[in-house]
């Protein structure tokens, strides 16, 4: 079976890993594992196919891959059996193994590729391996918390992922993760600690876009980023009250995606300004719609959650209704889904307004209330959004990775 040349990859937006991918997977044959050479690299963006032939029959390759269709951006159709080319999934998602048989150590020389891994159409195989210890069925990671949902959504912990492994999964996808933050009156002050400390844990090697949200564009720090990450400033006015930027963020992020937002990031994360990284914040937290639970209320039964009560609000949650309780200083996951959330919660927030209604606790009351009817996909544990004030760490907690700073709220809420 012959491998043809992909004469463009116009509709590939930037792989620049040096991870061999094959991102069009018909007539691969992958079957045999007796040669080493059919396989593709990809070096700055330049995707290099090294054919070769086995003797295969087609049927053993496209009994795994299919065919897909063809690509909108690549202006120059292969010719033979790669012709047909799947979908690119704007975001891809690590699903399974491909049921595809494997190459024996005698068969497969030290160069050839260790592990492969499907991403909705992207098959990746990775010169790395992507191993990691034994996973024992009747062994938990964490018996001593819930790891998953009833609507089997994960939910993360120290102990129940590989950081390398995970690294490993994600890096070839090149992707690029869109970071909102508001910085507005006396919150810029807190601007410093919070991208120095996301520089030193937050999506370490992969590419960040920092969209900051401020009333004073002058008092955003010149903070030294990694390469392949940036910083876009956003003016935006400064309100009469602190619970306006609260009530407008959600109309504002869903602007952004719209109107840049979309064409230029697979994920997007909105996070609070007057925060700091401690640990580790990696692709482990992307999904398609993500959340993260409230340090001060997973402990608690559902009827104490802070939820709007009043029926007459859009917030409004039932008193025998709600999963957990989440926080609004962490949400996020692909683009598509957090503008359907984020429009939903201002067309909300609006009907309220006009009602002459406030929720409690403004987006975040209206947040909660669109999740308990909108299952998040994956959640955060405390750990991913702690709180300095509840002070010493609990044994469930093995490691704060993003916390809240103390500080004299009355004194930086300004007409609080």
């Amino acid at each position: 079976m012959q491998l043809t040349c992909l004469p463009s990859t116009s509709s590939l937006p930037g792989f620049q890993s040096s991870v061999a991918v094959f991102v069009f997977p018909v007539f691969v044959c992958v079957c045999c594992g007796t040669s080493t050479s059919s396989s593709c690299r990809i070096r700055g963006g330049v995707i290099t196919w090294l054919p070769s032939s086995c003797s295969c029959p087609a049927e053993a390759a496209t009994k795994f891959f299919g065919y897909g269709s063809r690509s909108s951006g690549d202006q120059s159709a292969p010719t033979g059996p790669t012709a047909a080319t799947p979908h690119y999934p704007a975001l891809p998602c690590f699903t399974s193994y491909l049921p595809v048989k494997p190459c024996t150590p005698s068969s497969r020389s030290s160069s050839s590729p260790a592990v492969i891994r499907h991403f909705g159409n992207i098959l990746a195989l990775s010169e790395e391996r992507l191993q990691h210890g034994q996973s024992w069925l009747l062994t938990p990671l964490r018996p001593d918390v819930l790891t998953v949902t009833p609507w089997l959504a994960p939910i993360v912990w120290e102990g129940t992922f590989d950081p390398v492994l995970i690294d490993n999964i994600y890096k070839p996808l090149n992707l690029t993760i869109a970071t909102t933050v508001f910085a507005v009156g006396k919150y810029t002050r807190f601007l410093r600690d919070f991208l120095e400390t996301a520089e030193q844990h937050y999506m370490v090697g992969f590419k960040v876009h920092y969209y900051v949200f401020t009333d004073q564009p002058e008092q955003v720090p010149a903070v030294t980023l990694a390469p392949g990450r940036k910083l876009s400033i956003t003016w935006v006015p400064k309100f009469n009250r602190w619970q306006e930027i609260s009530l407008r963020r959600m109309e504002i992020i869903q602007t952004a995606i719209e109107e840049r937002i979309r064409k230029e990031a697979d994920y997007i994360y909105c996070l609070d300004v007057d925060m700091k990284f401690h640990n580790r914040w990696g692709p482990e937290v992307l999904d398609t719609l993500v959340a993260a639970i409230h340090p001060w209320f997973y402990q608690l039964d559902r009827k104490q959650f802070s939820y709007e009560r009043r029926p007459a609000s859009k917030a409004y949650v039932p008193v025998d209704q709600g999963d957990f309780y989440y926080m609004a200083a962490v949400f996020g996951g692909r683009i598509e889904d957090v503008h359907k959330l984020t429009k939903t919660c201002r067309e909300h927030l609006e009907e309220d307004k006009n009602n002459n209604l406030e929720a409690v606790w403004q987006e975040e009351s209206h947040l909660n209330q669109y999740l308990v009817y909108q299952k998040p996909t994956k959640l955060l544990s405390p750990e991913y959004l702690w709180d300095d004030l509840k002070g010493r760490k609990p044994n469930e907690i093995k490691l704060i990775r993003f916390s809240a700073i103390i500080k004299n709220k009355a004194e930086v809420r300004e007409n609080a």
